[in-house]
């Protein structure tokens, strides 16, 4: 036959009492038993308190079964780890993001405008530019709108063979490619790339394309050159020379 027992001596059998530890007070047989979860977390361990910790603080293990804390980052850093250890780095400058600015038909105009830039690298596609009024004639480009004897470039086309052309500042008093003639009904291209537009030296360029010239012979075209611009590129504008108006043909430029 089982003896029935009370709840005294029931509890007596089970627990005979409470020690306190790390983040426990009271104990003994009786009493009230507490859990501050503002103690050191592990503290024999050498551990961190966690009244210590703040928003976005994290607990890693340095070792074993010791916490500690690794404090929040600053914007933009990420969490890496070196020898075992978590830690917030700054990542290194990322690769240079390359996008479209603008695009669009050309305008019924002699010259029109992109502006508003910022950007340290540039590249201008000029697709199948056409205009009305003389069969010949030249696109040329200025930059921030500045007509000043600023711009060298050196011009290669090739037709029945090699013509190397060299134009010095004087020229036109604006960065040309007048060797490179238009022919207006023709289909004419160009890709120029810009570069060192936030600087406030010299801003480089390449060009290469096609075209027709007056007597309607196709030439492949190189050229390069500089633009002694005293402040950083803000605007590139494209011009017919001789000032008529397009009729056909798009852009786009990008950059980054």
């Amino acid at each position: 036959m089982t003896r029935s027992r009370d709840n005294a001596t029931n509890v007596a059998g089970d627990i005979s009492g409470v020690t306190a530890g790390t983040g426990l007070t009271g104990g003994g047989t009786g009493g009230t038993v507490t859990l501050d979860l503002t103690t050191p977390v592990a503290s024999t361990n050498g551990g961190t308190g966690l009244s210590s910790f703040t928003t976005g603080d994290m607990i890693y293990s340095s070792s074993g079964n010791t916490l500690a804390k690794l404090g929040i980052g600053t914007t933009s850093q990420v969490l890496t780890v070196a020898s075992g250890t978590p830690a917030w780095t700054t990542p290194a400058a990322s690769v240079k993001t390359i996008g479209q600015i603008a695009k669009g038909n050309v305008p019924s105009a002699s010259s029109f405008t992109i502006s508003g830039l910022t950007q340290d690298y540039f590249m201008l596609r000029l697709n199948n530019l056409k205009w009305a009024g003389g069969a010949n004639g030249a696109v040329f480009l200025r930059i921030n709108g500045n007509s000043s004897a600023i711009y060298t470039f050196l011009v290669v086309t090739t037709a029945t063979g090699d013509t190397y052309t060299y134009f010095d500042p004087s020229f036109g008093n604006f960065w040309g490619l007048d060797t490179v003639a238009n022919k207006k009904d023709a289909n004419n291209y160009r890709v120029i790339e810009i570069h060192n537009g936030k600087g406030s030296g010299y801003h480089s360029y390449t060009m290469r394309g096609h075209h027709h010239d007056g007597g309607g012979t196709s030439r492949g075209v190189i050229a390069g050159g500089w633009v002694a611009e005293s402040s950083p590129i803000t605007s590139i504008s494209v011009h017919q020379m001789d000032g008529y108006t397009f009729t056909e043909g798009s852009y786009e430029l990008i950059g980054g």
